[in-house]
């Protein structure tokens, strides 16, 4: 069985770019990318994922705008993973499904369209045109994941009765995996920043994965909880223009997107490490019902993850 090896935009992907290269080049691991660490991989690395996933638009733009400049010019074999209703209906149903973004609020860029201001409705056209260019293009490969979150189970209890009386998050989590749909995120409190690993991108893998006949091996770099993110110039803020700018590129994106590594850009992660330590408990007691057997690559002394999952020597993966 091959190994799978999930790719966050952390600082992980940076150090130890040369092991991610290697294994791309092994026929027993695919390589599963998450947000921005797409770009990293098609811009510093040279290859394309087998896989890529992500769930705030934001982070997509980017990665639509290399499939819009490249679809004609070269074979794009990864399958991107859309998410159903979030990426397919409304920006209404994206917030009773998940929360808020800078594109549903009108005040992201798009690439090679707009650097200023969008109208919210206009920008959320465009991003629904784009998932549907993504899942009927003949030249691109897509994978639609039906899906829901704890979020919407919480405030739509009628449309969920299976799940009555259970705690999704804690002693009935193994429940999440029984049902016809994903269930994404675990966090009841709207103000805390839960983080990515396992709220979505874990919950993508079990599903693409379920019906593997044994456990399969993953390996995660990328998600360190500390030592700043791989960022495109979308963000406003001076801290991340000023940033862009003092790298020659435009502060907020007027054309093709920058991406740089911000080793200073460690917001939100203290919530990230809170979330990550209460649910990758789960994650790790239910490993034979998921059938991922969850890895950090990523050496103790760079990772906050690896106080909650079992580290492996990336020259053992």
């Amino acid at each position: 069985m091959k190994k799978l090896l999930i790719l966050g935009g952390g600082s992980g992907i940076e150090r130890y770019k040369e092991h991610i290269q290697r294994a791309n080049e092994r026929e027993d691991v695919e390589i599963l990318t998450y947000g921005l660490s797409f770009m990293y991989c098609v811009n510093e690395l040279g290859f394309q994922p087998d896989y890529h996933c992500f769930v705030d638009p934001v982070p997509f733009l980017p990665v639509y705008d290399y499939i819009e400049r490249n679809i004609y010019v070269t074979d794009i074999k990864t399958k991107f993973v859309l998410l159903d209703p979030l990426h397919t209906k409304s920006y209404q149903d994206f917030q009773n499904f998940y929360g808020t973004t800078p594109l549903g609020r009108g005040i992201c860029p798009w690439p090679r369209r707009t650097s200023g201001h969008m109208n919210p409705d206009t920008a959320w056209q465009w991003f629904s045109d784009a998932i549907n260019n993504v899942a009927i293009h003949p030249k691109l490969n897509s994978i639609m994941i039906p899906c829901t979150s704890i979020k919407h189970v919480d405030n739509n209890p009628s449309l969920y009765p299976e799940f009555e009386d259970l705690d999704l998050t804690d002693k009935d989590f193994a429940v999440r995996f029984q049902g016809d749909k994903m269930i994404m995120k675990s966090q009841r409190n709207p103000t805390v920043n839960e983080d990515k690993l396992t709220g979505v991108v874990l919950p993508i893998a079990q599903w693409l994965f379920k019906d593997s006949p044994s456990t399969k091996e993953v390996g995660i770099i990328g998600f360190e909880l500390k030592g700043g993110r791989y960022m495109w110039n979308s963000d406003r803020r001076p801290r991340f223009t000023n940033f862009f700018q003092k790298l020659g590129h435009d502060g907020v994106c007027n054309g093709i997107p920058a991406l740089a590594f911000n080793y200073e850009n460690n917001l939100g992660l203290g919530d990230a490490e809170y979330t990550t330590k209460t649910y990758m408990r789960l994650w790790n007691e239910h490993a034979e019902l998921t059938k991922l057997d969850l890895h950090s690559l990523v050496e103790p002394e760079y990772s906050i993850l690896n106080k909650y999952v079992k580290y492996k020597s990336i020259e053992d993966y």
